[in-house]
């Protein structure tokens, strides 16, 4: 399955990471957490006043989640099918014996494919599964570091993206001019169940700011 290109972050004077390999290496990886654990010392230490290395940290955990699943599914150990069984011995049977035992080992090793490829199918879709949240993450994490008016759709739970038929909230106006109707709609999506909504509709609209990731204030 292949992933999205990757987002290197630009390059900025003192932290920038050169393209990763393919797949990447655990270097690569190593290299771009170092890396952004340093940018976000930095942004603590000047004390979060810097927008530009804000937006950066945001691209890097971005960068940082893309090559971990990467990473991961090249690591993927897919079962090896069991070689061919032994050719039996001669029955004392005759022919009829000897059909009879071919036939018995072509069902059994078509059993054990079938049980592979039910093995690879779960496996396979396992790690699909893992990489939407990666992702759905990594686009909360860079809207958490991006302005009110620059915010990224972000994924349902199940990793579908919000249907055309509901607002698509880039910004906070945007959630704030919800109905109660889609406002619902977008916290089941995003994996809150009715019963466990606000009433309220400004309630609504707060946590689904707080869901993908909208710090601005919300009416």
């Amino acid at each position: 399955m292949a992933l999205p290109p990757h987002l290197v972050p630009p390059k900025i004077p003192g932290m920038s990471i050169p393209d990763p390999q393919v797949p990447p290496t655990d270097e690569d990886v190593y290299l771009a957490e170092f890396t952004q654990s340093s940018m976000l010392q930095t942004i603590k230490s000047q004390g979060n006043t810097d927008p530009q290395k804000i937006a950066y940290y945001g691209q890097l955990t971005r960068y940082l989640a893309n090559i971990q699943a990467e990473h991961a599914l090249a690591g993927l150990v897919v079962p090896v099918p069991p070689g061919p069984a032994p050719a039996p011995a001669q029955p004392a049977g005759g022919i009829v014996a000897l059909l009879t035992q071919i036939h018995a080992a072509v069902q059994t090793n078509s059993t054990n494919f079938e049980n592979l490829q039910t093995t690879m199918e779960e496996n396979f879709q396992t790690v699909q599964d893992d990489v939407k949240q990666i992702k759905r993450l990594a686009v909360i994490a860079c809207n958490r570091s991006a302005g009110m008016d620059d915010l990224e759709i972000v994924p349902f739970h199940n990793g579908d993206m919000p249907p055309a038929t509901l607002p698509q909230l880039t910004n906070a106006s945007d959630i704030s001019n919800l109905n109660t109707a889609q406002a619902a709609k977008y916290l089941r999506g995003y994996g809150v169940r009715t019963d466990r909504q606000p009433n309220e509709l400004l309630g609504k609209k707060k946590l689904i700011a707080k869901k993908i990731g909208c710090l601005a204030s919300v009416e």
